[in-house]
């Protein structure tokens, strides 16, 4: 195991990188594997919507570069890629909720416009008189995960769910939250076997 400091653009974090003799690495995407996550991510919506007829159509820019970057650009998210034999096999989208970074991490700029950003949407939904939450949100969330056909079975979904957990420790982020639709068995399994418990079951009836 190798630790080292990652930037990414005028971020900064301390991350475990993984490494191994068959060539195969994790590490913090940037803005030159956009390209890759997009298709990636498109491939996990298309399948997930195999599974789930109801799910609705997918918008046409749904999985696209110009969204994975906008997302990259997100304070609080972190892509990791995991490089194999010099190309991105997989990646994993992690997001702190409740959890405000603070300028060290961020860097001076991107941690004011965040603040700005949550002021604004604050103020605006004060003005349209949108109701509070209930619940005060915080942890870490998994927002989707994706590994090329010919690289499952191969321990690296194992290694970006660990490089993704790292980040939340370093944060003193205690949960790691994710949602699976029931229909994806070897999901299920997957993250059952990396200790992860359902806390909650969706349901839904045709009308």
């Amino acid at each position: 195991m190798l630790f080292g400091t990652v930037n990414r653009q005028d971020r900064q974090y301390s991350l475990m990188n993984r490494s191994e003799p068959t060539l195969r690495s994790i590490r913090v995407a940037n803005e030159e594997d956009a390209a890759a996550i997009a298709e990636l991510s498109r491939n996990l919506l298309e399948f997930e919507k195999s599974l789930n007829g109801g799910m609705g159509q997918l918008n046409p820019w749904a999985g696209g570069v110009e969204e994975i970057l906008k997302q990259m650009m997100r304070p609080d998210t972190l892509f990791l890629v995991a490089v194999i034999n010099g190309e991105i096999g997989g990646y994993i989208k992690t997001i702190i909720v409740g959890h405000q970074l603070g300028p060290a991490e961020l860097g001076f700029a991107r941690w004011l416009l965040g603040l700005v950003e949550s002021g604004g949407r604050r103020i605006f939904n004060f003005l349209l008189r949108r109701p509070r939450p209930s619940v005060v949100l915080s942890g870490g969330y998994i927002s989707g995960i994706f590994v090329r056909a010919e690289h499952r079975r191969s321990n690296t979904g194992h290694l970006l769910v660990e490089a993704a957990e790292d980040w939340f420790r370093q944060h003193d982020i205690a949960t790691a939250d994710l949602h699976v639709l029931f229909a994806n068995s070897a999901a299920r399994e997957f993250w059952e076997e990396l200790g992860y418990e359902p806390v909650s079951l969706g349901m839904q009836k045709k009308i």
